[in-house]
């Protein structure tokens, strides 16, 4: 298969789905079908499914970040939410064993 083109997935709540804007906005929705007794997904497994499916059709999609870009976007997402970052030394979290 052919790369697939720079998109967005977007993934609306379980109530009320994408808003109007951004379905509006999108080229193309998808929507995942159910069947038998279940009515609904966690967007997270949704998430999961349609990642899966995009990767078994692209498989270069995943791409991958050098370990320099991995350190520098864990340092990002540490300032952006500390809580994140686990505890540090000076918290009073980080014990000497006693």
């Amino acid at each position: 298969p052919q790369m697939l083109p720079r998109l967005a997935l977007v993934l609306g709540t379980e109530g009320e789905g994408a808003s109007d804007e951004i379905l509006r906005l999108a080229s193309r929705a998808v929507f995942l079908p159910m069947h038998g007794f279940m009515q609904s997904l966690n967007v997270a497994v949704a998430c999961g499914m349609l990642l899966q499916r995009l990767f078994d059709l692209c498989p270069s999609a995943r791409g991958d970040l050098s370990p320099e870009m991995r350190a520098v976007l864990r340092e990002r997402l540490a300032e952006a939410v500390p809580r994140l970052a686990g505890p540090s030394a000076d918290d009073g979290d980080v014990g000497d064993g006693d």
